[in-house]
């Protein structure tokens, strides 16, 4: 028998015990989950296995609204000037509230003066950000882009109109691939321009603004769907989070048999993490026959929560249930990190039923994508099951069944092939029709039930 096995075994085990079972195992689930955040704190002040810092990613522009707020050189510096050293802190984990900003992105005049000019036409001299500068060059203050002089403003202004019209006709590209007008060098060599826009991850996995203002300024104007972004700085507290994702990987309740996350967690900077189902070919099959709405869905089982992220797109309101709490918590940080508002439920399906905000609620959508078949193995769990579909109020429910003849099955006290675990639901639910709606890359099939 495999440590696997053992360990299952084990914890059946002690579910089991009467009275005391389930309390036992969530200590012990909890008391792994403490480990894991231990370790993963630890193995974040190495930090050696972060991506390339001149890793470029492509970002919806709209997911950068602060400005960093370093005051690591002084918190007399003005709000626009409170980001790291660009060559000396790429690449490295900082602690501390830099990320807790109040200052938005929107708010630097040259952003204003973009808009000004794109949405209004209005002249360079007619804003704030030209007309600050201008008096800096009076003043012998300006430290601007090497700008020295009005003629120099005026050039910087002429170029901004390139650069405009040059993502307006071609897209945003990379800044190697750039060449404006009258220019043969891309913005990567460009003394104005620089290169990527870069950005710092926060504590919660939020992006914050560091560099490229005018490429992203007018990216967000334009309507660009994506910007190639590189990330400078990551949050202490934000890395300990990314360790503790490849702890889970490496073996836990998120990971599979091939030491990989279970499923996609979302995020853009934990993609380097492996994960065994990309899962978009089951939410294609499943937002299409869903469509859109503004019901609720019932995510079962729901891992790391990557099917309710792509409901909650289409407009459901979502909660996703997950009995262990290392999977609940990382789900919970990956939805804060993706500005999402489903509610996640660190209980067993039975219990969170039984308590708000699910208790006497009905669903449009439920999903129960290979979930259903761990209450079959036990008589007890097996009752409860079937009095809670008994109860269920649902209109749809996606339902993907396990293999038979799973060795995790072997004991069970039923074990239904598929055909039978279809019309199991259908007998005991209010749900009165079944169709095979979609086969999985893995060969899994999946069901959608209606009434």
């Amino acid at each position: 028998m495999s440590l696997r096995n053992v360990k299952q075994a084990v914890r059946t085990g002690v579910y089991k015990v009467p009275g005391v079972g389930p309390s036992l195992l969530e200590a012990y689930r909890e008391a792994v989950l403490f480990k894991r955040w231990a370790s993963a704190r630890l193995r974040s002040l190495k930090a050696d296995n972060l991506p390339d810092p001149e890793k470029v990613y492509w970002l919806d522009p709209a997911r950068i609204v602060l400005h960093t707020n370093y005051e690591g050189r002084g918190s007399d510096r003005p709000a626009k000037d409170r980001v790291f050293h660009m060559q000396r802190d790429k690449g490295t984990v900082v602690g501390g509230s830099w990320d807790l900003s109040s200052f938005a992105f929107d708010d630097l005049d040259i952003v204003r003066a973009l808009r000004q000019r794109i949405d209004g036409g209005v002249q360079w001299a007619e804003t704030e950000f030209y007309q600050r500068l201008r008096q800096e060059i009076r003043d012998k203050e300006v430290d601007s882009w090497g700008i020295r002089t009005e003629q120099d403003l005026d050039a910087r202004c002429a170029y901004l109109d390139c650069l405009v019209d040059s993502i307006r006709q071609q897209g945003f590209r990379l800044s190697h691939e750039v060449a404006l007008e009258q220019e043969t060098k891309g913005l990567n060599g460009h003394p104005v321009f620089g290169s990527e826009i870069t950005v710092n991850i926060g504590r919660d996995g939020q992006y914050l603004f560091q560099d490229g203002r005018h490429r992203l300024a007018i990216a967000k104007m334009l309507g660009v769907k994506q910007v190639p972004v590189k990330v400078l700085v990551r949050h202490k507290q934000w890395v300990e989070f990314r360790q503790f994702m490849w702890a889970l990987a490496q073996g836990g309740a998120a990971s599979s048999r091939s030491r990989e996350l279970y499923q996609n967690p979302i995020h853009p900077d934990l993609q380097d993490i492996p994960s065994a189902h990309a899962c978009e070919d089951r939410l294609d099959a499943l937002t299409r026959h869903a469509g859109t709405g503004t019901g609720s869905v019932l995510d079962i089982g729901a891992n790391l929560g990557f099917f309710c992220h792509g409901f909650e797109k289409l407009g459901y309101t979502c909660f996703a249930v997950e009995l262990l709490p290392q999977c609940a918590r990382a789900a919970d940080k990956i939805r804060i990190a993706e500005g999402r508002q489903f509610t996640v439920i660190a209980k067993d399906l039975f219990t969170a039923c039984s308590m708000e905000p699910l208790r006497d609620r009905n669903f449009d959508v439920v999903l129960a994508l290979n979930i259903f078949h761990h209450f079959l193995k036990q008589s007890d769990t097996f009752g409860q099951f079937s009095a809670w579909l008994e109860r269920l109020r649902v209109d749809t429910m996606f339902f993907e069944p396990h293999c038979s003849d799973e060795p995790q099955m072997a004991g069970s006290f039923v074990n239904f092939d598929e055909q039978a675990f279809v019309a199991f639901i259908l007998e005991k639910s209010v749900l009165n029709h079944a169709e095979l709606i979609h086969r999985c890359s893995d060969g899994r099939p999946i069901y959608r039930l209606w009434r």
